[in-house]
């Protein structure tokens, strides 16, 4: 081997041997560009993200400001406390109704969880209140989860987390009241988050587990539920038939054991009152016009939009059909579930969280499809086009946030009330709001609209027991004096009102203060004093 072939191998060798030289470093310039660029991409997401999450904050800055009010949010809050201060006392919740209580025709979930906040905080709106808005905000949570494990896109779960936020004056201010909504619609959205990821019967024994929990909570959890189990059996046969076996052993196992525990009554409130209600006709079509589509019509149709791009898309079974039909299950039940709440005489705007819900989840896969759908390049200018029907459907939710809010005279006069009471004789019946009468230490009842429910029921056995016990309790020398918020809420009992008690021209709440910033306009106005009572 000659010098000059030697030295040729030993250059090629260290040609190989050593590492390629890193590149000459760029101009300090030359990548602004691209980072720039990913910037300018990015943007249109986070300005629509931003937007988003004005409802959220709108939310709870009224949450937050009302927590601690200590009279009534909505008229009917005073009796679900009177329920919890029961639970918290180890009493039984369903027993015979009589005039000096009646439960709500609800599962007891709520009313136990809020009865062991009650034992930290006493028990009062605040312990009630706590549960509801804790649950709302986890719901924010589990939704953004929802859409967001789903579909990858973070811009379209705060959108989906945003529309739910901004529906919460139009479902009836009701997320953070003292409640069962917020906490059943959590329940319900853990299972659906479960059932989402299970593979295994385990894992559907643990959606069957929270579906009843969640029917325990509120009865149309099993409504919301049915074609999440159906598209569960149908797709996953084993996580279906585990899911559904452990909600129907449980439902059905914990029915005999609460009845036994309560002598038939819990039977009688949770099945038999409600489906006694008369039926609502108007709300058949009214729900789907009235309801859903005028002040959501916007968020429907960009979710047909998302629909039919998801169909149109060839990327992976995550992201594309193959959850499609789980997707649309699950907002189906939710819209389903408000529906049948307006079916039945008593279901006020309450009823439309779980729809909303649905609208909400629905409306996040549809930005998310549609974001995806087009060219990464041209992504930006997609979540910029998007943005026009989301804000156009967030301003038409838009609400007046101080008059969610309680005022100063709100509390004073709930106060000077409260004084009132304590003053008058003997024990105090406050038919509408017999939480204050409690607060002013005059003694329990219960609360007037639980009484009518059982009235208007149908099922005869508790209208028969009501209808013996409320003469009698009232026309009691230890009852002093009754509180009405208007004359027609004495069934049952007007004879002995008017036999026994006499009516005393004196305003107990002055001015235009202590009216519920929700739901009906009632407040305590008509004292009747027993006639042997000094004045």
């Amino acid at each position: 081997m000659t010098a000059a072939t030697a030295a040729t191998a030993a250059t090629d060798t260290l040609r190989t041997a050593a590492p390629a030289a890193a590149p000459a470093p760029a101009p300090p310039g030359d990548d602004i560009r691209p980072r720039w660029g990913r910037r300018l991409q990015r943007a249109p997401g986070v300005v629509l993200g931003s937007v988003a999450l004005l409802p959220v904050g709108a939310y709870l800055w009224v949450a937050l400001h009302r927590l601690g009010y200590p009279f009534e949010l909505e008229w009917l809050e005073g009796g679900a406390v009177g329920i919890v201060q029961r639970a918290a006392a180890g009493h039984g919740l369903y027993v015979q109704p009589s005039l000096h209580y009646v439960p709500w025709p609800y599962p007891p979930m709520y009313f136990w969880t809020s009865a062991a906040v009650a034992h930290v905080t006493g028990v009062g709106f605040l312990a009630l209140r706590l549960v509801s808005f804790t649950a709302s905000l986890a719901t924010f949570v589990v939704i953004y989860i929802l859409v967001r494990s789903g579909t990858s896109d973070r811009v379209a779960g705060v959108c989906a987390v945003g529309l739910y936020a901004a529906t919460f004056r139009l479902s009836g201010a009701w997320l953070d009241l003292g409640r069962v909504d917020s906490l059943f619609l959590l329940l319900f959205l853990l299972a659906v988050l479960v059932a989402r990821r299970a593979r295994s019967w385990r894992g559907g024994i643990a959606v069957g587990a929270l579906v009843f929990l969640a029917f325990f909570t509120k009865q149309t959890a099993l409504v919301a539920a049915l074609p999440l189990l159906g598209w569960l059996l149908l797709r996953r046969p084993r996580v279906g038939a585990a899911a559904a076996g452990a909600t129907g052993v449980l439902v059905i196992g914990s029915t005999p054991v609460m009845n036994a525990l309560s002598h038939g009554w819990y039977g009688y409130y949770v099945f038999d009152e409600l489906s006694h209600q008369p039926f609502v006709a108007g709300a058949v079509a009214g729900f789907w016009t009235h309801d859903l589509w005028q002040p959501l019509g916007v968020a429907l149709l960009l979710g047909v939009a998302g629909v039919l791009a998801r169909l149109a898309t060839k990327v992976s079974p995550l992201h594309g059909r193959g959850m499609l039909g789980f997707d649309l299950a699950v907002v189906l039940g939710l819209v389903v579930a408000g529906w049948v709440g307006r079916l039945h005489s008593g279901g006020w705007d309450d009823v439309l969280i779980p729809a909303a819900a649905g609208a909400a989840l629905l409306v996040g896969h549809a930005v998310a499809a549609l974001r995806r759908a087009s060219p990464f390049r041209w992504r930006w200018l997609v979540t910029a086009v998007l943005a026009v029907p989301l804000v156009v459907q967030l301003d038409q939710l838009r609400y007046p946030l101080a008059a969610q809010i309680p005022t100063a005279a709100d509390h004073r006069a709930g106060n000077q009330l409260v004084a009132s009471l304590r003053h008058l004789p003997g024990q105090v019946i406050v038919l509408d709001h017999p939480w204050y009468a409690t607060l002013a230490g005059k003694g329990t009842s219960a609360q007037e609209e639980a009484i009518y429910e059982v009235l208007r029921s149908g099922d005869d056995r508790g209208r028969r027991v009501l209808l013996r016990d409320l003469p009698g309790a009232v026309a009691s020398p230890a009852v002093g004096a009754v509180v009405l918020d208007n004359g027609d809420e004495a069934r049952g009992f007007a004879a002995v009102l008017a036999r026994d008690f006499i009516e005393v021209p004196v305003p107990l709440v002055p001015g235009d203060a202590l009216y519920p910033v929700t739901d009906q306009r009632v407040r305590p106005t008509l004292l009747f004093v027993r006639r042997t009572a000094p004045r």
